[in-house]
């Protein structure tokens, strides 16, 4: 690092909830930082893995789009429509109505309906 002429340098690792780690490192050519120069940039490298994480959600929710039908079947789920309805509505059997929305749980990463409705609401996927 000398020979770039950067004899400074912090690296900050950072641990996420899911696991994932990170290491934020910055180098230069000043004295060294201080105390409260470190609290900031930790403050700063927290808010930059926040936001990076949230990027990283939208490109994961994005990869998981749910299909035309399965969107279809959980905007009724959402007006309280059971698995018999929704097959009456769309001339489909329950059981494909809920092989749609098992699916839907999955690629959402639900548990049940009511989250996978919720979830779908939070993601503007359904209004």
């Amino acid at each position: 690092m000398l020979q770039h002429k950067m004899p400074v340098s912090v690296v900050l690792p950072v641990n996420g909830a899911d696991g994932k780690r990170l290491v934020f490192w910055f180098s230069g050519d000043r004295a060294a930082l201080s105390q409260s120069e470190m609290n900031e940039l930790t403050v700063i490298v927290l808010h930059a893995f926040d936001a990076f994480s949230a990027v990283k959600r939208n490109e994961d929710s994005t990869y998981h789009a749910l299909s035309a039908r399965e969107l279809e079947v959980v905007r009724w789920t959402a007006q309280g429509k059971t698995s018999v309805e929704i097959g009456q509505i769309l001339a489909l059997s329950d059981h494909t109505v809920n092989a749609y929305m098992t699916n839907a749980i999955k690629k959402l990463d639900c548990v049940n309906r009511t989250q996978l409705v919720a979830k779908a609401i939070r993601l503007k996927l359904i209004t």
